[in-house]
């Protein structure tokens, strides 16, 4: 699949080394997880691959320049609710990439694929309110705020809330 600067491909083992480096990444690791800002081991990775590669229910996308095929980041769309029809989705770029609307090609690819090809009827997602600019690309992607956990996520010496989306 692609887009105009992107292209998004399945999964492979051999991402592995890249999405462990993102993940481990201190600039990224507050934005994706509420759990200890911590290094995450050989451990994690082989249980991060293995939900990747067995969980049905997600459908894990590679983000690379489409022209250079570098590492952008990872986009999981996830079918939690096949009944009422409602996918999850999740973007994470590489710092490197930041402020270069790579993120919001993604999030757009992502939007259009859950209704137009998997017949979604909602996307969800959540954010940390120390995420503002994220917040504000989701809400002009047309998102909703459908709720707000209020300081649930200790974050750089603070609570932030986590905030609830969905199109």
């Amino acid at each position: 699949f692609k887009t105009d600067r992107l292209l998004l491909r399945a999964f492979k083992e051999s991402d592995m080394d890249n999405i462990m480096e993102l993940m481990n990444d201190a600039r990224v690791q507050p934005f994706i997880s509420m759990d200890y800002i911590a290094p995450l081991g050989p451990a994690y990775a082989q249980l991060f691959k293995k939900n990747l590669l067995e969980n049905e229910k997600v459908i894990t996308f590679l983000i690379e320049t489409f022209d250079t095929h570098e590492f952008v980041g990872q986009m999981n769309l996830a079918l939690v609710n096949r009944k009422n029809r409602d996918a999850e989705c999740l973007i994470m770029t590489s710092p490197r990439w930041w402020n270069i609307g790579f993120g919001s090609e993604a999030a757009a690819w992502c939007v259009d694929y859950a209704f137009r090809e998997l017949d979604q009827h909602r996307l969800s997602l959540s954010v940390f309110g120390g995420n503002p600019r994220v917040i504000d690309l989701y809400r002009r992607m047309g998102f909703e705020q459908e709720g707000v956990k209020k300081k649930a996520n200790w974050n750089h010496g603070k609570w932030e809330d986590v905030i609830f989306m969905a199109i």
